[in-house]
């Protein structure tokens, strides 16, 4: 588990102690955590999830803040990459089409 993440969040927090309480735990026990004294339950860990608005899965870098894990945002950053070079293609047949006759007015 990526338990920098969990810090990021928490540090963020104005009242550590309420915002703890709030996920169903508390603040030593979620400190505890942090620091690798102890193990999380499943149930808090969904809990601290829900808190944040975020999937189980951004603890463990499966996924981002929005639910997106890495390989699925990879794969769209290639898909718009392939149309980007679909087009530049396009363009250049369509000279390429063109050319011939401006070399034939010649």
């Amino acid at each position: 588990m990526n338990t920098s993440k969990l810090k990021v969040l928490f540090d963020q927090s104005k009242d550590k102690y309420g915002d703890a309480k709030l996920m169903g735990t508390t603040y030593q026990n979620l400190s505890k955590f942090l620091k690798g004294g102890t193990d999380i339950k499943v149930s808090t860990l969904e809990r601290i999830a829900a808190f944040y608005k975020v999937p189980v899965g951004y603890f463990f870098d499966e996924a981002d803040a929005y639910g997106h894990n890495e390989k699925d945002m990879e794969i769209e950053r290639l898909k718009v990459q392939v149309q980007a070079l679909r087009d530049a293609l396009s363009l250049v047949g369509q000279r390429s089409r063109k050319s011939p006759t401006r070399q034939a007015a010649k």
